[in-house]
């Protein structure tokens, strides 16, 4: 899904403004910013050329929440045979 314009907007209106030469003076200070959430638009000679924010996150699940998720699918024979195939790939 393509974010709109007046999306867009919001953003860089709402992101920290820096120069590019702050950037490059200051990459480190900037990127532990950017692992906190701070979201930047660098300008260069008073004109916006690009936005910094950070990639989203994935959240990791333990064994036990997949096992509860995987409780929940109605297994059947072919299931089992499933279950099986996986095993021999990943034996743990």
């Amino acid at each position: 899904m393509r974010e709109s314009a007046s999306a867009r907007e919001y953003a860089r209106n709402m992101a920290k403004q820096i120069t590019d030469s702050h950037l490059r003076e200051h990459c480190a200070e900037v990127l532990d910013e950017l692992d906190a959430g701070q979201e930047f638009v660098i300008i260069r000679d008073g004109h916006p050329i690009g936005e910094l924010h950070a990639t989203p996150r994935r959240r990791e699940i333990t064994t036990a929440e997949l096992q509860a998720r995987l409780a929940l699918f109605p297994w059947n024979d072919s299931g089992n045979d499933v279950l099986a195939e996986i095993d021999a790939v990943f034996p743990f």
